[in-house]
């Protein structure tokens, strides 16, 4: 064997050993990491009554869940420390606040401040900024409202602390569709856009109401071919509805907007 397939033979040997190493450690890191662990299929997700961010237990800010709440999911503890930036805040027709409140991870919570505590309304920490009726007696939320994922809207009633799912996958709206954006018609409509919740292309979709005095959701507003809705914007005389229109290979898109009279669209979503 001559000197320098001895010295390139030596050099394999270091180049795989340290590779051998190198691996090791990166294992060694991957499973000492509790984040990681928990993210692994299979693993134990958070209990009730405990924090979703650490795992720790804090009763002080359990949800409540009152016999007369509908249709809400197994409550999950949370803690308003975790969320300390205030993005919006309204004031509700009892005198106290409601709180839409920012954590790591893009991360939010609805609270309501009173006499100095908060109550979180809330169950994931991946809900949409709340929409407060005209008479702050009520507001509307999606939870969840992430990409791809699938939500539903809740309605809470700021004068009986109750909450209830008002529009419900299966039940109001086909089980892939998620609601994508809210907007009071008045004290006793809300509009929910709702459409397919997944790929880049779909980004609206049609328009339901849910009517409080009825207390039923029905389709208010259907896009045409190659059309889907993607916002309402409420004045005091007209109503703007937001369009996007596709092309026929659907890689372009064209914003439109159509108006309405409110009284001609309060008949509209009243049929």
């Amino acid at each position: 064997m001559s000197k320098n397939s001895g010295v390139k033979g030596l050099v394999i040997i270091l180049v795989v050993a340290v590779l051998l190493a190198g691996g090791w450690f990166v294992y060694k890191a991957y499973k000492a990491d509790p984040a990681v662990e928990e993210n692994l299929p299979g693993a134990d997700q958070p209990a009730v009554g405990q924090d979703v961010l650490t795992g720790e237990a804090n009763g002080s800010n359990v949800v409540d869940v009152s016999p007369s709440t509908v249709g809400l999911p197994e409550g999950i503890d949370l803690n308003t420390a975790d969320f300390p930036n205030v993005e919006k805040e309204y004031l509700l027709a009892d005198g106290s606040k409601l709180l839409y409140k920012a954590g790591e991870y893009e991360q939010h919570v609805i609270t309501i401040s009173s006499g100095g505590e908060e109550k979180i309304i809330n169950r994931y920490p991946s809900c949409s900024q709340p929409v407060v009726s005209p008479d702050g007696t009520r507001f509307a939320y999606i939870d969840v409202l992430e990409w791809e994922e699938l939500g539903e809207v809740y309605l809470y009633d700021v004068e009986t602390g109750t909450q209830e799912l008002i529009m419900k996958r299966n039940k109001d709206f086909e089980s892939q569709h998620t609601p994508k954006d809210l907007v009071w018609l008045d004290d006793n409509h809300l509009l929910a856009v709702i459409g397919f919740a997944y790929g880049t292309v779909s980004v609206g979709g049609n328009l339901y109401v849910y009517d409080l005095q009825k207390q039923e959701t029905r389709l208010a507003l259907e896009a045409g071919e190659r059309e889907e809705i993607t916002s309402v914007k409420v004045a005091p005389d007209k109503v703007i509805v937001h369009y996007v229109e596709f092309d026929e290979e659907y890689n372009h898109t064209t914003d439109v907007k159509k108006e309405f009279s409110r009284a001609g669209f309060l008949e509209l979503v009243e049929k």
